[in-house]
């Protein structure tokens, strides 16, 4: 690390002394930029809570996938907080879970999910959603996206920008997508009952295809790459709804 030394320019010509004043600053701006910004100017980090969405209930004892994301802006070089600093919990109760993604069930009533995320410096953020779970008469599907099989990691080669589209101005990248939907009632689900979708509609349409097989193109508005949630959405012949989410970032090297 470098200290910060004074220097006394009566001790040398002013021409000299004025660069080597120049100097000084730039270096200390170059470490600056280097090494961040002091921990006194440290921010909370960001959690978003990505699933569940847009399901009001859930039946008792159903296994329920949670997903959260995290960045952390004076965590270099990763910007993505460790699966130990991400903890669920019931409001007012006890933690259920760590990490990114888990999965739980519950009894009969109404929750108040909480996903908190620390840093190193002990700041926190949090996000919520409220559950309702009941008892249900009639079953809802069961969805899972079997390809891919993981949510990406950021900058896998497998999901680098395949092209330009110059007519929208966009780089994109085609992805295959496999799942499936079982349900009680209907047996596997298919066609129309199956729908795939994406959560960036700032840069492309929601609608991605139907049916089990998919091979969808996802858009990016920008060099270094974007984050898309793609949703497979099972629907049985009662109207109950089930989704699979798999985050996969696109990219290329600018």
């Amino acid at each position: 690390m470098y200290n910060n030394k004074k220097i006394k320019l009566s001790t040398i010509g002013s021409g000299v002394g004025a660069r080597a004043l120049a100097a000084l600053v730039t270096l200390q701006t170059l470490v600056t930029v280097a090494c961040g910004p002091s921990s006194s100017d440290s921010g909370p980090p960001v959690v978003d809570l990505v699933t569940p969405n847009g399901i009001d209930s859930y039946c008792v004892d159903e296994a329920i996938r949670f997903l959260a994301t995290s960045r952390d802006l004076d965590g270099m070089p990763a910007f993505e907080l460790p699966e130990s600093a991400i903890e669920w919990s019931v409001s007012g109760g006890a933690n259920f879970g760590t990490g990114h993604s888990v999965t739980a069930s519950f009894p009969e009533g109404g929750y108040t999910i909480v996903v908190r995320a620390t840093n190193d410096e002990g700041l926190f953020a949090e996000d919520s959603v409220n559950l309702l779970v009941e008892s249900c008469p009639d079953s809802p599907p069961s969805v899972t996206i079997l390809e891919p099989s993981v949510d990406s990691e950021s900058s896998e080669a497998q999901y680098a920008y395949d092209s330009f589209d110059d007519d929208r101005g966009q780089w994109y990248t085609d992805v295959t997508f496999v799942g499936t939907g079982e349900d009680p009632e209907d047996g596997t689900l298919s066609g129309s009952s199956l729908e795939w979708t994406t959560n960036r509609t700032d840069v492309q349409s929601e609608a991605l295809g139907t049916g089990s097989n998919a091979t969808v193109r996802l858009y990016s508005d920008s060099c270094f790459g974007t984050w898309h949630d793609v949703t497979l959405t099972a629907t049985d012949s009662d109207g109950n709804e089930r989704s699979a989410i798999r985050r996969i970032f696109i990219w290329t090297l600018c």
